[in-house]
């Protein structure tokens, strides 16, 4: 008779079932991640973020107790020590540090300076690497502006904890909230950036880009003025803007200062009223920076001019015209009057017309024109203006 087996037991068991769950979803999330990160082992956001990196130096991610196959943990060089400002000017800085104490896998082979501004944005990025290294490190965050300088310091320099390492940035914009960091290369990227907030000093004022002096005719009011518009060049610092409006001299041809404003950084447009008509003006802008300030800038100060004539108007009138007869000569009277004032000659004088006219007293009528001249301005005319005119002629 034989015997009677015993059913098989399920090797699935729900220990073994979770097992092998965990792996499955360890090794699709280990993919996914590789995908999605694929950045080099060596950046510390691998290490912050509790990943480890596979055999060809690709982030993953780690779950629990799973590994995996072939990979090793992402270790990266630390921040480096002391990092210093021990020069700043309106364009450079020059820093020193110590290397970082520990370099985690490998040794440190170069460092990276950027310069970020106030929106962490990168301007500028600079790297150099020990003397003899020739492996071009794999930099994160892309800078407009970038530079590699060769080092004479080696390998033992790098890493030696008690050496000062200097390094500086040059052509960073003047007078700026900015960053320097400071990072150490190994594995051939980059280790913890190091940061130092610093603030460039004033720099020398930079020519205005564009200067426009358009002259307007005011018929109504008989005036003339002009609109000054101007565009500041880079801005530098805190400046003053002095607009200086300077008029030709006659005969000479030299122009003289007539009028200085001063204005305030802000300021892109000013107005200036009720100028001489028909006169050769100069124009000139300049950025000036207040005295406190100024102290230790040097180089030029621009002042682009621009040269304008003002549009004509009609002169004004004469003054203190006065008319009297000859005692001794019935045919001869003296006109006397001055010229106008020299605001309202709007122009060089060229003359006068004299008009005579002939009113009956009897008879009330309108007057009517008699005769009319025109007496030149001579060269060398003296106020007031005097004339004989023969009454013959009219």
């Amino acid at each position: 008779m034989g015997t009677k087996s015993s059913p098989r037991t399920c090797p699935w068991t729900p220990a073994l079932f979770l097992a092998v769950f965990l792996m499955i979803q360890a090794a699709v999330s280990s993919q996914r991640a590789e995908k999605e990160l694929g950045d080099t082992c060596s950046q510390y956001e691998c290490v912050a973020y509790g990943q480890i990196c596979s055999a060809d130096y690709k982030c993953i991610c780690l779950l629990g107790w799973y590994q995996y196959p072939n990979t090793k943990q992402c270790t990266v060089s630390d921040p480096v020590q002391s990092l210093t400002a021990t020069d700043v000017t309106s364009s450079d800085i020059s820093v020193s540090w110590l290397p970082p104490p520990t370099s985690g896998t490998g040794e440190v082979i170069g460092y990276v300076l950027r310069v970020y501004n106030s929106d962490d944005l990168c301007l500028k990025r600079r790297y150099f690497l020990c003397a003899g290294c020739t492996q071009k490190p794999e930099l994160r965050t892309n800078c407009p502006s970038s530079s590699e300088t060769a080092s004479s310091l080696t390998q033992e320099d790098l890493n030696n904890p008690a050496k000062i390492i200097s390094g500086a940035m040059y052509n960073i914009p003047p007078y700026r909230n900015l960053t320097l960091t400071v990072s150490a290369i190994k594995n051939n990227a980059e280790g913890i950036e190091a940061r130092l907030p610093f603030v460039t000093k004033i720099g020398t004022p930079r020519q205005y880009t564009s200067l426009e002096v358009d002259p307007i005719r005011d018929l109504d009011a008989n005036q003339v003025h002009i609109n000054v518009s101007w565009t500041p060049g880079v801005y530098t610092g805190p400046y003053f803007t002095h607009l200086d409006i300077l008029k030709k001299e006659l005969p000479s041809g030299v122009f003289r200062q007539e009028k200085v404003i001063i204005l305030n950084e802000d300021n892109r447009t000013y107005l200036k009223t009720n100028l001489q008509a028909g006169w050769d003006y100069r124009v000139t802008v300049m950025a000036v920076i207040p005295r406190q300030n100024a102290e230790n800038l040097t180089g030029p100060q621009f002042r682009p001019w621009v040269d304008v004539r003002m549009p004509s108007l009609p002169p004004g009138q004469v003054q203190l015209v006065s008319v009297r007869g000859d005692n001794y000569n019935a045919d001869e009277m003296t006109l006397s009057f001055r010229c106008p004032p020299e605001m309202e000659r709007n122009g060089t004088l060229r003359g006068f017309v004299v008009r005579v006219m002939v009113l009956s007293v009897q008879d009330n009528t309108t007057p009517q024109l008699q005769g009319e001249f025109f007496i030149p301005l001579g060269k060398h005319h003296r106020e007031p203006c005097s004339y004989k005119v023969d009454a013959a002629d009219l």
